[in-house]
């Protein structure tokens, strides 16, 4: 790999000595470089991807929904590809959302054995289930997945053990009887993992 880029020619020697064009005063300059990081998501083409089972659903009912409070809570891992997931939840909503939405994630167990400084390429969708209709709220999401606990739950960072969605739906819409999503005050949500890259180093 290249660790040096430049000009053989920046400018012309005798323009450069030239006092009035201001770059050489008093037999000084100064120089100074820019660097711009441009992020390069990653495609699918160039990551190698693990052979997934034909089950990659996660299901879990979150019962007495009406008395929970706000703690962040997680359903009981479950293997997909080799590794432990787990569904999170903030019942009332986290961030900006809290008090207004349920907020729902995608989590990589600690103990799911990924190795330190790895991480795994998920695509992966969250749902929220229609009981009465199956007229569902689905939502896609794809992201770099670390099994290190001290990186919180996130939105915007690169990289984290958990993603989702702050927002995932109203409390209004999830309480409205006719949407389904609430019935004997149990909600049922859903993980579906769609495509998971074998693990690659994360530095």
């Amino acid at each position: 790999m290249k660790t040096e880029w430049g000009f053989d020619q920046l400018l012309h020697l005798d323009f450069f000595k030239d006092a009035s064009n201001g770059y050489l005063i008093n037999d000084s300059c100064m120089f100074g470089a820019e660097v711009f990081v441009i992020e390069q998501k990653p495609t699918w083409d160039n990551l190698s991807m693990l052979k997934l089972p034909a089950n990659t659903v996660i299901s879990f009912k979150i019962e007495n929904f009406s008395k929970l409070g706000n703690k962040y809570s997680e359903s009981p891992s479950q293997s997909i590809g080799g590794f432990k997931w787990k569904i999170g939840f903030n019942p009332r909503g986290n961030g900006s959302s809290k008090d207004k939405a349920l907020s729902l994630f995608l989590t990589l167990d600690e103990a799911s054995g990924v190795p330190p400084r790895m991480s795994l390429y998920v695509k992966y969708k969250l749902r929220l289930m229609d009981q009465i209709s199956s007229n569902h709220k689905e939502r896609t999401g794809q992201r770099w997945f670390i099994a290190d606990r001290s990186i919180p739950w996130s939105i915007d960072d690169k990289f984290s053990c958990s993603w989702g969605f702050y927002d995932f739906e109203s409390l209004e819409n999830v309480r409205d009887a006719s949407k389904g999503f609430l019935v004997k005050d149990t909600l049922i949500v859903e993980a579906e993992i769609v495509v998971m890259s074998k693990p690659i180093c994360s530095s």
